[in-house]
């Protein structure tokens, strides 16, 4: 989820229409229904020759709390993040943010982000 708030007036040089200012980023939680067991799934997000199969060209993937994710795009951008939890079969959680700034650049946000940053915080 993240919050918006509408700004009254327009950027200069900007067209007419809305225009929101970002004030708050809050966690993304994410879930997925899938036609397959736990264990089937779990190795897809946890084992980088898996992972590829479904997103990105390539990964590195530590997953234990505190090791790295790093998934390579098929378009060349990079993510990059940090398990947090792992308990097989039924749960993965990491954090996931741009790992370069070209990438971050085209989303409007400043930066590549803090990949190692603990999303409890």
């Amino acid at each position: 989820m993240v919050a918006y708030r509408l700004a009254s007036a327009r950027p200069a040089g900007g067209s007419r229409g809305v225009y929101i200012d970002m004030t708050e980023i809050l966690p993304v939680e994410v879930t997925v229904l899938v036609p397959a067991g736990p264990s089937d799934v779990f190795g897809y997000f946890t084992d980088p020759a898996r992972y590829v199969q479904w997103m990105g060209s390539e990964a590195e993937l530590e997953p234990v709390p505190g090791g790295v994710y790093r998934v390579r795009m098929a378009d060349g951008f990079s993510a990059a993040g940090r398990f947090v939890e792992v308990a097989y079969p039924s749960l993965v959680v990491f954090t996931w943010g741009f790992a370069d700034d070209e990438a971050a650049s085209r989303t409007k946000h400043e930066g590549g982000g803090d990949p190692g940053a603990d999303p409890h915080s």
